[in-house]
């Protein structure tokens, strides 16, 4: 079997066909006599029996059991089984032998065959002809024609004759038994057929990872031998799993393969013989041998006579690529000790190199290079043919798995190259493309369609091509649809392809996307606009922008789609090329510097020092690529595969690529070369394209534009960016390029600019995504306005369709399938809302509020909102209409006239803008700050508001828990606003976006390259901007204004459309100096300022204009005031202004209650725009009204609904929980609920008003002789002067329900679903919910001096001064009074130090460093209150109701209480103080006892205690505490208190002391014991009598074992142990002795004319009554005392001139 080619491969390549009869004589010389056939192995045929007739030979050939011999004359000699030869076989050139046959080229090119025709081998077909080269397999054969034709024939069971299609430009072939294998110019290999023994398998992959040269190949029956170019020899297949190459097989230059056994040919002339049978044993005779030749189980050689003889020709290749060797190796056979000298055309190598392999380096300056070897040796010489080698300005290296370095031999001179994950693209000049490497998808199977072609891209498995229309051609995989072009890929200037998704450009700067969107790398970032270039990694995208600046979005490592924006460092800007990798991204910027983030596990992201001066760059799988102008190329990162080994320094290198683990290089050393093919591309007026024709050149390059043959100033760079498109700019565009070798100018780029403006639009959003809300769906139509829900979001697109995304739990992403025509758009918590053509709402989503159950009356809307579980319209009337859930009242629409242009729905309130640009809100939040006017746009959040004012400055207000409120000082010159849960958003004039408050989710992260914003939204956590390119539009027609002279207008433009835009209003077509602002504000209006007004915008698409808006002037006056609600306290001063319009002069007149008023003492102003009341009184509360007129008429404008009160109320007041009844007076207390207010008058009356959703405020009959009340979330809570509770309202939870046990209490607090009561024992009850259980009556704690409630539990102060319930507090705090609510506790410390603790999610247990000298403080729902001792209020915490903007008026507070979101405060006007009903209270022996002055006075008070009308001496504080009680401290109590103005003396109460249980102790040190004794203690002897310890053995008999004597307090009792003692039980008794009683030393004092009466004898077992008597017959009761021991004194004031008395007293036992 012939295993090599017999004729030099200089022959194939067309410019060496004329030197073929040369080459013959040179590769076959004349012999000589020392020229003989050596033969050995197994001789079954005679097969190694050389005949006679073999001299003058040539070449030998080996068949299984037959050989033969080519002689000089061109005969053949044929012996062993094959003997004969048929006539025609003269003038051969070469031989081959197969199984059984024979095979022979003759000098004209075709070819004989004779012997075994089993299987057609020896039937030569018609188109072998021209053969240069021939091979047999067993069974068939190979032969190679001179235009590089395979032809095949014979057996073909294993298809071993089906030449593959890519078989081309065949340096070698080979056959085997059942396999064929041609060797290509590029040095791959090629195999076909039978794959029984893994000739084709992964052993030959596995191979080609080291072997990177084949120079010469050969076939066995069922394996494969391979030479390298460094002389080493690779098997695979069958005879590989048996025996290796031997150590000793090096330096070979040829080599066989048989059926079990190989030959190789060393340099030295020795033939050495390895695998199965003694043929191996190459006798000593085979030496200079110049052929061999293999059969089944012999060999034959044919020794030389020393002169040296070259096999094939000295390159191995045709093609050699930059930076790497070239192709050459003298493989010599002959005697040893030969020399080679190499000679070429290139001035380099001229003086030619003595090596068989010279390691020359291909040039990087010419084209070709032409190569001759002259070896000689003492026996003689031999020259080479000229061999001509073409040099490929592409080099590849790294990974080659699959055969990714493998580069066809038709890419010589590519003008660009891309690198897919492990193929590889080429862009011929022509057009075409071609591909190598991996092929699972057919990815490098270019289709016949692709040509014309302008760039190309390689993905992991696909591949796409862009051609000269602007069209893309895909082909490969398409699991994910990525070869699936959309029909809005077209007028593209770029592509790009990532792992398995395809990117393209348009012409206009728009990014088209498809394929795989598993991390949103197919949903086009929103801020990809006005694109110049683009970059695809596997799961991300790069887009660089005109302005510098670069876009990422897709997988960001760590599974977060459309994540990466934030990623991209800031220092990418001026950025001019970008790429991506796996997971990481490279930008090079203007200067040279490169620039790298993302993933850095091997360092890719780590940019090296050198990094400088680069041109280029390209990112792979972790490694990172960059391109100097020197020519050297940096490789940094993962070194799999030695990608990081980069080529050296090469010269004119023009650009670089890569793949997964391979990179590619291109070389150009001529004048820059352009594609061949003409472009056309189309624009918009206004808008921009990129034009971008492939060049390749050496670097450095310089570039110069030309349009219609004229220079464009300036445009020096590869890529011309036109912005800002006319028709003028139509026309033909060339790119110039020249280099240090010369100039070529770019085939035409038609551009044809059409004066239609294009509108570009597109959605994207940051912050939160856990429900998909950013995920924009892809093919989105021309969206013109977008909206956000909690979860979800909205977009309206041109044609008035509705796209929705996001959470859909509740369907509110469901679109109705038949809404059109919809014209405006809003999202709220679960539902959603569109408005359309015809003024009619639709909306779909949750319902459980009725949110989506549009009232029939929604006709003629122009104008939505959607809140959390509520919506709300405007109607084209300027009237509302709200429905859904009313919770927080946001449905409860306010009291005002019709005269409304805009509105917002929050979570729970809504706002509205009016007809004057003053806002009105209502519902969680109604407070308004005074100063928000002249507003053109409202925003509604979570719970706070926003305003834009005309002059482009924000409002905000409501809650602030987390800055949302406090707008930056850069916040100037806005045109929108939108208000999320805790974040705010405004955008700027100049297209900046600013957001503040919460970053949860990276909401307020606004992504650094948002422009072109035309609408803006915000959800709970994430936010939506629309961003569009195109012509200004206005949103809808102005309506005509009315203002007065003297007064205010505000005109505002409406209109949307790409930032930067420029405007001018018009006045009656006169331009306003300075009016460039969307809103136009007019101050001091004169009529002269009448008239249309219009807003002329424009931007680079167009210019627009408004339609006029008629401004009306009037001269008539008017009052510009708006009517407010004042609550005041009495006998303060207060001051009521007013502004008046009109022409001048104007008169004023105010009217209290429709009468004027006349100057007095108390009023002054009443002719005046103010109204001065120099102290108030309770009358005049009522309406203030302001009368102006003037020439042309009067007008008359309610002012103020002014109220007298002390009470002071303020936040909240959505449920009227602010508006205090008229005419209350004499106020003890107050107490603020969750919506709801209570107040305590002096008689013990309670009034309540606000929310009665569950009758909190219908209070009871019942509640009389009230000492003190507590509002509840939803109920209310008063306790009686007898001790006793009753509550009324909500009772869902139990929290109305008073427990039996709840009787001798002397303190209440209401949380939000229970109550808490202390009872005067000190033990604390709680009823109603407690923790998540309801319906519940606990105690929670004993020893209790205060209590409050927290969260759903309640908290108290116990007397150690411990607060229990919290467990936040250090216990070793003595603390002494405490406030809670629903979800924090306030704690007051001995030394007036206040402590918070639970939730501050407001910062309502921040407490502020102001908070000292406290009087009194307040835990409110999500704020905290306290009052100083200097008067100052002083609140934190959450204020979306303004509960911390406690009013000025709020002075000479004397109590203070805080509520859901509200607070009140007591003012005591200047009197006598107020002192309530004290109340009643029973407590035990030995506990304390705790009163409290129920009083109220203005300014410095003083307190004094009595008992049964003595002074208590000391007892001068507002609480009287005695601790210890004994029965001396039982009687009646009362407090006189006083201050400057007067004194005032509270009814008496009684403190009656109760007689504690005898019970032993059982807790703690003083529990039962035994040990060697038996030691208790008993507790709760009243003193009465002795106290008698029982023992008992068997419960039945006692006996007494102690007496202890009369004693108040605790007894200790100790009985030793007494052997043998049975077991004992124990009980105890006081023994009760009762005595007469009696008086002792009665006295009378005659100075005070009182009567001292002394009691002995008192046992304590009832109440104790003093009866008197004028004649012994009569007796009435003058005193009853509570139950006490005696001694007793009782003083009986007697008045002068009263007669006689006589006293006897008794004890109720």
């Amino acid at each position: 079997m012939l295993d090599q080619i017999k004729i030099h491969q200089g022959l194939l390549h067309l410019p060496c066909i004329g030197l073929i009869a040369a080459l013959l004589f040179l590769q076959f010389p004349l012999p000589t006599s020392g020229q003989t056939v050596v033969a050995w192995g197994l001789n079954s045929q005679g097969q190694i029996n050389v005949p006679a007739s073999a001299t003058n030979v040539v070449e030998v050939a080996a068949g299984w059991n037959h050989s033969m011999a080519l002689r000089a004359d061109g005969s053949v000699v044929s012996w062993g089984a094959i003997t004969n030869v048929p006539e025609e076989a003269t003038n051969v050139t070469a031989l081959a032998a197969g199984a059984a046959h024979s095979v022979a080229v003759r000098a004209d090119g075709s070819v004989v065959s004779w012997g075994d025709n089993s299987f057609g081998q020896t039937n030569v077909p018609p188109e072998a002809s021209n053969v240069v080269a021939l091979v047999a397999g067993n069974y068939h054969n190979l032969a190679l024609r001179n235009d590089g034709m395979l032809i095949a024939w014979g057996k073909n069971d294993f298809g071993q004759t089906n030449i593959p299609v890519t078989v081309s430009n065949v340096m070698a072939i080979t056959a085997g038994a059942e396999h064929s294998m041609a060797l290509t110019d590029d040095g791959r290999v090629v195999i076909w057929g039978g794959n029984t023994a893994g000739l084709q398998s992964a052993a030959r992959n596995a191979l080609s990872k080291t072997i990177t040269d084949t120079v010469a190949i050969s076939a066995g029956a069922y394996h494969n031998l391979g030479l390298g170019s460094d002389g080493r020899v690779f098997l695979w297949g069958y005879l590989a799993s048996m025996s290796a190459t031997p150590t000793f097989v090096t330096n070979i230059v040829a080599l066989t393969a048989a059926t079990n056994f190989n030959l190789a040919l060393r340099a030295d002339g020795r033939l050495f013989g390895w695998g199965a049978g003694t043929v191996t044993n190459v006798p000593p005779a085979a030496t200079n041998i110049i052929s061999f030749a293999a059969g089944a189980a012999h060999a034959v050689a044919l020794r030389g006579n020393g002169a040296p003889r070259l096999f094939g020709g000295p390159n191995y290749r045709r093609i050699g690529s930059v930076g790497e060797a070239l192709p050459l190796f003298a493989r010599v056979g002959g005697s040893a000790n030969w020399t080679a000298r190499w000679f070429t055309n290139d001035n380099l190598a001229a003086t030619g190199v003595n090596l068989p392999r010279p390691q020359l380096t291909t040039p990087s300056k010419t084209n070709q290079i032409v190569c001759q070897v002259i070896v000689t040796n003492a026996f003689g010489a031999v020259t080479s043919a000229l061999a001509h080698i073409s040099i490929r300005k592409v080099k590849v290296w790294g990974d080659s798995i699959s055969g990714q370095r493998d580069i066809p031999s038709a890419v010589i001179s590519p003008l660009a190259v891309s690198g897919g994950a492990f193929h590889c693209l080429a862009l011929q000049e022509e057009g075409t493309v071609l591909a190598w490497g991996k092929n699972s998808d057919g990815q490098t199977d270019v289709p016949p369609s692709v040509t014309n072609v302008v760039a190309v891209a390689g993905g992991s498995y696909h591949s796409l091509a862009l051609t000269d229309e602007g069209r893309v051609l895909a082909w490969g995989r398409n699991w994910d649809g990525q070869t699936n072009v959309p029909t809005e890929a077209t007028n593209l200037v770029a592509i790009a392809a990532g792992y398995a998704h395809s990117l393209a450009l348009r012409a206009d700067g728009v990014v088209v996307a498809w394929g795989n969107n598993e991390f949103g790398q197919a949903a086009v970032s929103f801020l990809a606009q006005e694109v110049v270039a683009i970059a695809a990694g596997y799961y991300h995208n790069l887009a660089l922008r005109a302005d510098g600046r670069v876009i990422a979005w897709g997988f960001d490592g760590q599974l977060n789609p459309t994540g990466l924006y934030d990623a991209v460092p800031e220092a990418a800007t001026n950025v001019v090329a970008i790429a991506a990798g796996w997971t990481h991204s490279v930008a090079l910027r203007a200067d040279g510097t490169v620039l790298a983030w993302g993933d850095n596990t091997f360092g890719q992201s780590t940019v090296p020092g050198n990094a400088t001066n680069v041109v280029a760059i390209a990112a792979g799988w972790y490694h990172s690529m960059a391109l100097r102008t020197d020519g050297t190329i940096l490789v940094w990162g993962k070194n799999a595969y030695g990608i990081t080994n980069s080529p050296v320094a090469l010269l004119n290198a023009s650009g670089i690529a890569t793949g997964e683990g391979h990179g590619l290089v291109l070389v150009n050393w001529g004048v820059p070369s352009f594609s061949s093919r003409s472009q056309q591309l189309a624009g918009n007026a206004g808008g921009q394209t990129v034009l971008a024709p492939p060049v390749q050149t050496a670097i450095p390059a310089s570039f110069q534009w030309y349009h219609n043959c004229a220079l464009i100033f300036g445009a020096t760079n590869r890529h011309l960016v036109l912005s800002g498109l006319q028709t003028s700019a139509s026309g033909n565009y060339v790119l110039a390029a020249t280099n240090a070798v010369g100039g070529t100018v770019s085939p035409s780029i038609n551009l044809i600019v059409n004066p239609q403006p294009a509108v570009i639009t597109a959605v994207g959003g940051w912050g939160d995504n856990l429900s998909g809300q950013r995920d924009v769906p892809p093919g989105l139509m021309n969206p013109r306005a977008v909206a956000a829900g909690t979860f979800h979001s909205l977009a309206l697109q041109g044609d008035g369709t509705v796209i929705a995304w996001g959470k859909n739990a509740d369907g509110q992403t469901n679109v109705p399938p038949d809404l059109t025509n919809v014209v405006a758009i809003a999202a709220g918590g679960n539902h959603s809302l569109a408005l359309q053509a015809d003024g009619n709402v639709v909306a779909w989503g949750r319902s459980w509020d009725g949110q989506t159950n549009v009232p029939p009356a929604a006709t003629n809307v122009i104008a939505i909102g959607a809140g959390s579980v509520h919506s709300v319209a405007l109607k084209a009337d300027g009237s509302l209409l709200a429905w859904g859930g009313n919770n927080h009242r946001q449905t409860q629409l306010p009291n005002v006239t019709n005269e409304f242009i805009a509105i917002a729905a929050g979570y729970f309130h809504t706002l509205a803008l009016r007809v004057d640009h003053k806002v009105v809100s209502w519902g969680s939040q109604a407070v308004v700050p005074p100063a928000v006017s002249n507003v053109v746009a409202i925003a509604a959040g979570w719970e706070h508001s926003l305003a834009l004012r005309a002059d482009g400055s924000v409002w905000a207000w409501g809650d602030d828990s987390y800055g949302q409120c406090q707008v930056p000082t850069a916040a100037t010159n806005i045109v929108a606003l939108a208000a999320g849960y805790g974040y705010s958003v405004a955008q700027r004039a100049d297209g900046a976006v600013l957001s503040w408050g919460t970053g949860a989710y990276g909401v307020t992260n606004v992504p650094w390259a948002l422009r072109n914003v035309g609408d803006i939204v915000a959800g709970e956590n994430h936010a939506v901007a629309l961003v569009e390119q195109g012509p200004a539009r206005f949103e809808r027609l102005p309506r005509a204004v009315n203002a007065h002279v003297g007064g205010t207008a505000v005109l505002d433009a409406e209109v949307r459309g790409s930032d930067r835009l420029s405007g001018q209003w018009l006045h009656d077509g006169v331009p306003i100096l300075n009016a460039t602002n969307r809103q136009l504000l007019l101050t001091q209006l004169q009529p002269t300022n009448a008239g249309d007004y219009v807003f002329v915008v424009s931007n680079t698409f167009s210019t627009s204009s408004s339609a006029p808006v008629l401004l009306n002037i009037l001269t008539t006056p008017a009052v510009a005031a708006e009517p407010r609600q004042l609550y005041h306290p009495p006998e303060r001063p207060l001051r009521i202004a007013a502004a008046a319009h009109g022409a001048l002069p104007l008169y004023y007149q105010w009217q209290f209650n429709g009468v004027n008023l006349a100057e007095a003492a108390r009023f002054s102003g009443t002719q005046t725009e103010e109204l001065a009341i120099s102290a108030t009184t309770y009358a005049d509360s009522g309406h203030f009204s302001l009368v102006v007129s003037n020439a042309q008429g009067i007008a008359t404008g309610l002012v103020a609904q002014v109220l007298i009160t002390p009470i002071i109320a303020w936040g909240d007041d959505a449920a009227n929980q602010l508006k205090v009844p008229p005419g209350l007076t004499d106020i003890m207390a107050v107490s603020a609920g969750g919506e709801h207010s209570l107040a305590l008058r002096v008689d013990g009356s309670v009034v309540a008003w606000g929310d009665n959703s569950a009758g909190q405020t219908n209070v009871p009959n019942t509640a009389q002789n009230v000492v003190a009340i507590a509002a509840g979330g939803t109920h209310s809570v008063a306790l009686l002067a007898n001790g006793h509770v009753i509550a009324w309202g909500d009772n869902t939870n139990g929290q109305c329900n008073v427990p039996v046990g709840a009787t001798n209490m002397i303190a209440i607090a209401a949380g939000e679903s229970q109550t808490v009561g202390l009872r005067n024992d000190g033990v604390a009850l709680l009823w109603g919910k407690y923790g998540w259980q309801t319906n519940l009556a606990v105690s929670i704690a004993t020893n209790a001096i205060a209590i409050s409630v927290l969260g759903l539990n309640g908290s108290v102060l116990r007397a150690d001064g411990v607060v229990q319930g919290s467990g936040f507090f250090n216990p070793n705090t003595n603390f002494v009074a405490i406030s809670g609510n629903s979800g924090h506790l306030l704690a007051l410390t001995a030394n007036n130090n206040l402590l918070a603790t639970g939730n501050r999610y407001y910062g309502q247990t921040d407490v502020p460093a102001a908070a000292t000298n406290i009087v009194f403080f307040a835990a409110g729902g999500d704020h905290s209150l306290i009052l100083r001792e200097d008067g100052q209020l002083l609140a934190w915490g959450a204020n979306f109701s303004g509960q911390l903007d406690a009013p000025a008026v709020a002075s000479n507070v004397v109590a203070i209480s805080a509520g859901g979101a509200h607070n009140l405060a007591l003012s005591h006007q200047a009197g006598v103080p107020l002192v309530g009903t004290t109340l009643t209270r029973s407590t035990m022996l030995g506990q304390t006892a705790y009163l409290v002055a129920n009083g109220q006075s203005s300014g410095a008070a003083q307190y004094q205690w009595q008992l049964n009308g003595q002074n208590l001496l000391g007892a001068t504080n507002a609480a009287l505490i005695l601790p210890n009680l004994n029965w001396t401290n039982a009687g009646n109590y009362q407090v006189i208190i006083s201050n400057a103005l007067g004194v005032k003396v509270g009814s008496p109460a009684a403190l009656t002391v109760v007689r504690t249980p005898l019970v032993f102790e059982t807790n703690g040190n003083f529990a039962p014991s035994y040990t060697n004794q038996f030691r208790a203690r008993l507790l709760g002897a009243a003193g009465t009598g002795p106290v008698i310890i029982y023992a008992s053995t068997n419960l039945l008999d006692w006996f007494p074992v102690y007496t202890n004597a009369p004693v108040l307090g605790a007894i200790d009792f100790v009985e030793p142990a007494i052997a043998g003692m049975a077991q004992r039980f124990y009980r105890a008794a006081e023994v009760f002795a009762p005595t007469p009683i009696q008086f002792s030393n009665p006295t009378v004092h005659a100075t005070n004319q009182t009567v001292r009466l002394e009691l002995t004898g008192l046992t304590a077992a009832g109440p104790v009554i003093i009866y008197a008597s004028t004649n012994l017959t009569n007796w009435s009761a003058i005193h009853t005392n509570p139950p006490t021991i005696g001694p007793w004194e009782y003083f009986d004031a007697v008045g002068v001139g009263q007669p006689g008395r006589f006293y006897r007293a008794s004890e109720l036992r």
